[in-house]
């Protein structure tokens, strides 16, 4: 018996009667007796109220012979209200061949496994005497057969001809002799920078955007054991043939330059704003009005006087871009307003000369120039919403790019990659979609012409390979076709000489001097058919030209100060 030692008004005694206990309680005069219930054997001197541990014998696993050996892990297993004071391993199911390291351990190894499927029991004991069970499963399998690696094949050697630039790449023919390919992958490891690969891990892909080289592409096939294996497949690309210069069999159309007036210096620049021509001298702009024909003329206000400036007109505004002084390359940009007659100024991201240009919506492009091997390929974007800059990356640097306008579209097509060999790039703005593409010409050019008719690009001649050849590409279906100019011709577009439009016929003046001088290309865009025009006289040596409302006009060029309209 055992008493309270505290002589208080209440007080309790425990009587132990055999196994089971009498509590007797005296609280304010009440008697209250709780009988405990009776121990079960596993709990044989276990604390009142302990709880069994819980057994965690592992996830179940799965080897492969000839691995014969692996490790059970229970240290996971644990007591929700003490510690466990023992562990015990055994097999209970499985081959008769195996050995526990050590069966009294959290976790032990077993070895000496054959195939089949083994069931390990592990018993967890906690401090107060109680056990938890748990089983593991192990199964070995048989040693599978190695797998071997698949065999690549990327097709036999391929040659194409430009135009043509797409082929199709096919690794169709490889083969694994555990029929457990998982992947291919094509890689280009030689040849030009220029290319596409329209799916590189399609076992089939076509590949486009070829320029004349060797190309040399990689096939990589892979199973599903990692092993892979690789084969080339070369694809020749050869140049275009050169077409001839065509004067045989054309139709002459007789033309004349008629004088419009005589400007007060010589023009060496010229653009359009709306209705307006900007003829561009030493020290004034005199504008024309094409709808009245009526003349004006404000002074040319540069903020550092300089030459070789890229010009151009958007909305209200007439851009004044860049330059050299004979000293240093100038990245300034003069700006007149014509609904405010005031200049601002402002600044290009870099210097340069001779840049190339384009409008489109909201937005003037400056890019290229000539800064021979410095040449970067950034393109300067001015938004005339905003009076803000911007910038963006053509995909190669270039010289004298011909910058073409239309619609929602910008190309910025070839150039003189310096060091490189001449280029056939071209870069596509669309001012939708505000996103950038690019695509090839057939031939590469530089100092070439560009327009674009109902979504036909035109590019004609160039001081490159091109020489007399027109290549045309329909922007929406892809069509491309090759056609021929007279003679060979060049353009520098920078200095506003270019192919014009009048009345659906491109007109291209030759403006290097010499007996062709007198003669130009027409193309008829309705009927496909070319024609030769003839003047009386030689149009003068680097004129500048531009059409504004069906009007072609011309005007300088060999020192001279004449504005005429050409018609025939």
């Amino acid at each position: 018996m055992i008493l309270d030692k505290h002589t208080h008004t209440r007080s309790a005694i425990i009587i132990s009667l055999g196994k089971s206990l009498l509590l007797y309680a005296a609280v304010s005069m009440q008697v209250i007796i709780f009988y405990a219930c009776k121990k079960e054997r596993s709990c044989e001197g276990c604390r009142n109220g302990n709880k069994p541990p819980i057994a965690v014998a592992g996830p179940d696993q799965l080897i492969t012979f000839p691995l014969d050996s692996s490790t059970i892990d229970g240290s996971a297993s644990n007591d929700p209200d003490g510690t466990i004071s023992e562990w015990l391993w055994k097999k209970i199911s499985g081959p008769a061949s195996s050995t526990i390291a050590n069966v009294t351990t959290a976790k032990t190894i077993v070895r000496n496994l054959d195939t089949g499927i083994y069931r390990f029991e592990l018993i967890v004991k906690d401090n107060g005497g109680l056990l938890g069970k748990d089983t593991v499963q192990i199964t070995v399998n048989s040693s599978p057969q190695l797998n071997r690696p698949p065999i690549a094949i990327a097709g036999a050697d391929q040659t194409i001809t430009l135009p043509a630039t797409t082929i199709t790449l096919n690794g169709s023919a490889s083969t694994d002799p555990d029929n457990n390919i998982t992947g291919y992958t094509w890689t280009k490891i030689l040849g030009p920078v220029t290319f596409n690969i329209v799916n590189a891990v399609a076992v089939q892909t076509q590949v486009t955007n070829f320029v004349q080289g060797v190309y040399q592409f990689e096939l990589t096939v892979t199973d599903a054991g990692g092993l892979f294996s690789r084969d080339t497949a070369i694809v020749n690309v050869n140049a275009a043939s050169i077409p001839a210069c065509n004067n045989l069999n054309r139709p002459t159309v007789n033309a004349q330059l008629v004088p419009v007036t005589s400007l007060s210096s010589v023009p060496w620049a010229m653009t359009s704003v709306g209705n307006k021509i900007a003829f561009i001298g030493e020290d004034s702009i005199h504008f024309y009005d094409a709808g009245p024909g009526t003349w004006s003329k404000v002074k040319l206000n540069l903020s550092v006087p300089r030459y070789a400036i890229a010009v151009v007109g958007a909305g209200n505004k007439i851009f004044f871009a860049g330059g050299e002084d004979g000293t240093l390359l100038h990245n300034v940009v003069d700006i007149y307003d014509l609904s405010t007659d005031t200049w601002t100024v402002s600044q290009l991201s870099r210097v340069g000369d001779a840049f190339s240009t384009a409008t489109c919506g909201n937005k003037v492009f400056f890019t290229g120039g000539n800064q021979g091997i410095n040449v970067p390929n950034t393109v300067d974007i001015y938004d005339l919403t905003t009076n803000s800059w911007s910038a963006a990356a053509l995909s190669s640097a270039r010289n004298f790019i011909t910058a073409i306008s239309s619609g929602n579209k910008v190309y910025f097509t070839g150039g003189d990659p310096w060091l490189a060999p001449v280029s056939n790039a071209i870069d596509i703005y669309d001012h939708v979609t505000n996103t950038w593409s690019t695509s090839t010409m057939q031939l590469p050019r530089v100092f070439h012409a560009g327009v674009v008719s109902n979504d036909v690009l035109y590019l004609a001649g160039g001081q490159s390979s091109a020489l007399c050849s027109v290549e045309t590409w329909n922007t929406i279906t892809g069509e491309r076709t090759v056609m021929q100019l007279f003679g060979p011709a060049s353009w520098a577009t920078y200095q506003a000489q270019n192919a014009v439009i009048r009345n659906n016929k491109i007109i291209y003046l030759r403006h290097g001097g010499g007996s062709d001088a007198t003669k130009f290309d027409i193309f008829d865009i309705q009927t496909n058919l070319w024609s030769i025009g003839l003047l009386p006289q030689q149009i003068p040596d680097r004129a500048l030209v531009i059409s504004v409302n069906n009007v072609v006009y011309i005007a300088g060029g060999d020192q001279n100060n004449q504005v005429w309209k050409l018609e025939f």
